[in-house]
């Protein structure tokens, strides 16, 4: 396979940064396809589980607005598939809360979206328990960063504000989104 993305450059010093807020990276992983770039994994004993994902953006020649728009609505459907292939039903299947979010760091602003949903609870330890999904998606160049957390309703109030402080420092510590553009790396099964 051969494409001009490598997932390999979100990885190491120039991708996710070793802590974020009040979370730490617990793992990495890079994905075969250079498309879905890399997820990190981040645990804090305040904010529960964190899953941040670096990938290349799908540029549109008309405006990053658009392509921010695109990102997080193919964000939503992923949630929503990843619930519904797990036999979850969302309630009423509606997004609350759709926001933007603006970021700044040194090389200027870094736009975002915010959404929650909220799911009825998978079988297992959240049986029955209504979860609330959270989303943010950033865009800046050709780099996209989703933070995706998923909780149970019985959890500190708090817990959405620690996330959303998790969210916004990782958009502005990831070295992809301050504005680092690494040279492209073809990836090849030869």
């Amino acid at each position: 396979m051969t494409g001009s993305h490598s997932a390999v450059r979100y990885i190491g010093p120039y991708g996710f940064p070793e802590t974020a807020s009040r979370f730490e990276v617990t793992s990495l992983k890079l994905y075969p396809d250079p498309r879905y770039g890399a997820l990190g994994r981040y645990h804090s004993d305040q904010g529960g589980g964190v899953d941040a994902y670096l990938y290349p953006a799908e540029t549109d020649v008309e405006g990053r607005g658009r392509t921010l728009d695109r990102e997080f609505r193919k964000a939503q459907r992923d949630i929503e598939s990843w619930y519904e292939r797990r036999d979850t039903t969302l309630r009423a299947g509606e997004w609350e809360s759709v926001t933007p979010v603006v970021v700044s760091d040194s090389a200027g602003m870094i736009e975002g979206r915010r959404g929650r949903i909220t799911l009825h609870g998978m079988a297992g330890e959240h049986d029955g328990e209504e979860l609330q999904s959270y989303l943010y998606v950033f865009v800046r160049g050709r780099t996209a960063a989703k933070v995706r957390a998923t909780f149970p309703d019985s959890v500190p109030e708090e817990r959405p504000e620690i996330i959303d402080e998790f969210a916004r420092e990782f958009a502005r510590r990831s070295e992809r989104m301050s504005g680092y553009d690494p040279p492209e790396v073809h990836v090849s099964d030869h």
